[in-house]
């Protein structure tokens, strides 16, 4: 299959979950959903690089990054 071929194949699939309004809400909940993780996740990552932490809050923050880091992955 060409890539244009594939491409095509893709948009007609896209245009029929979207066609469906129920799916389209679902996938903007998802991206809107994947968005928000992946900011705290940024955020998470930025702090404990930055901030100087005690050992029971670093720890605290590598629970969360790997729970969204899952959580991520669950959307993907």
């Amino acid at each position: 299959m060409a890539k244009q071929e594939a491409i095509e194949l893709m948009r007609k699939e896209v245009d029929q979950v979207l066609a469906t309004p129920e799916s389209a809400s679902f996938l903007l909940q998802r991206f809107q959903q994947f968005n928000e993780l992946a900011e705290e996740h940024d955020l998470l990552i930025k702090g404990k690089e930055t901030v100087r932490l005690p050992r029971e809050q670093k720890r605290a923050y590598n629970i969360r990054i790997y729970d969204i880091e899952s959580q991520i992955q669950g959307l993907q």
